[in-house]
């Protein structure tokens, strides 16, 4: 909104403050603006299409459809675990003494 089109809405008795926060209260601050434009800047160019296609859900559900293939350290550790064939066992005999 403009902001003389925000003073004309400003009743002659009402609090400059709370009138503020009514026309204004839901505007991005400069810090915010500033943490998602860094943030956007990292992100690579083929996830930004699915980034928007994908708003309206939640964080975690957008992130599982934006990432399909991510793998957390555990996920990985139990996978290689899992793959590593046991080896037999060779009991020796103790040397006497």
């Amino acid at each position: 909104m403009k902001l003389n089109e925000a003073v004309t809405q400003v009743g002659l008795e009402e609090d400059i403050e709370q009138a503020f926060a009514r026309l204004y209260g839901s505007q991005i601050h400069p810090s915010t603006f500033i943490r998602w434009h860094q943030a956007l800047r990292h992100i690579p160019a083929e996830l930004l299409p699915k980034i928007q296609e994908t708003s309206k859900l939640s964080p975690d559900e957008a992130f599982k459809v934006c990432c399909p293939d991510f793998v957390t350290l555990g996920v990985f550790m139990d996978a290689v675990i899992a793959s590593r064939k046991p080896t037999a066992v060779v009991e020796e005999p103790a040397p006497e003494v």
